[in-house]
């Protein structure tokens, strides 16, 4: 809410909701949360003393929405959430599951979650959707083994497509109109990613290939627009290339991020 009134210029709303957004994350925190487990409570009883009970949702949900302190207490909660690489709960839930930890820079036990192998029937996984229920669209449950009278079209299930583009591919507006946005690529395990997305700007494209000594990104920016290409921290950028033969030498290598004009640009970079 606090963004949404700042980017329409009302910034007393915007004061107003980063100050409550805070209040209710420092009490969420001081009276859910378990430093020994990594886990939240649920609720409060009456007496506002704490239902001590821990579904996964509860953890999930606060990690999701950035409520944790430091580093080391999303990496405490993270390890809850990824649940050994299986996925719990609706297969609308899953994407609260997914997203907290990428945006938590775990973004390696999202890409586990999200590509396990397991197609046996009436498993909570997309490969026994896509191979053994043989959806060609978003179902509204993981089976008919959870719910008989599920439909095949229900937009809640389709969490893998917003994820692998806003979180795998990290393809982000960070201005209205996607006038500026950022391309976060974390691929885990994968070795190669495309995706093509629309934006009120045009198509924006980006593709990654793993290689053997370095890894190569492809992104097309649209007319009217700019984009950030965010390297993992641990990377070091080798060149900048404008597909349609503009000079880009004195593009600067010694960080991790580049910003590109429209046009299309392959940028290659090696991992320390």
């Amino acid at each position: 809410m606090s963004k949404i009134a700042e980017a329409t210029g009302h910034k007393a709303d915007a004061k107003h909701y980063r100050s409550r957004a805070a209040r209710i994350k420092k009490e969420m925190i001081a009276r859910f949360y378990n430093p020994e487990t990594g886990r939240f409570y649920d609720s409060l009883n009456a007496d506002l003393t704490v239902n001590e009970h821990t579904a996964h949702h509860s953890t999930a949900y606060a990690l999701c929405y950035g409520v944790y302190d430091d580093q080391k207490m999303a990496d405490k909660m993270s390890k809850f959430v990824a649940n050994d690489g299986h996925f719990v709960g609706s297969i609308y839930f899953i994407y609260f599951m997914l997203k907290g930890l990428i945006d938590s820079g775990h973004a390696a036990d999202a890409v586990r979650l999200l590509t396990n192998p397991d197609d046996r029937k009436d498993q909570k996984t997309f490969a026994a959707i896509l191979n053994t229920l043989e959806a060609t669209i978003a179902p509204e449950a993981w089976s008919n083994h959870y719910k008989p009278n599920m439909t095949m079209s229900h937009p809640w299930g389709a969490t893998p497509g917003l994820t692998i583009v806003q979180g795998i591919m990290g393809i982000n507006p960070t201005k209205p109109g996607f006038e500026t946005f950022n391309i976060k690529i974390r691929p885990g395990n994968l070795h190669n990613l495309s995706v093509e997305t629309p934006s009120s700007k045009g198509i924006i494209k980006a593709k990654l290939s793993v290689q053997d000594t370095k890894q190569v990104v492809t992104v097309e920016i649209p007319m009217n627009s700019k984009g950030t290409i965010i390297l993992p921290e641990n990377s070091q950028l080798i060149e900048v290339e404008d597909r349609h033969g503009s000079d880009l030498g004195g593009m600067p290598t010694d960080t991790n991020q580049v910003v590109l004009g429209s046009g299309q640009y392959q940028i290659s970079y090696s991992v320390n």
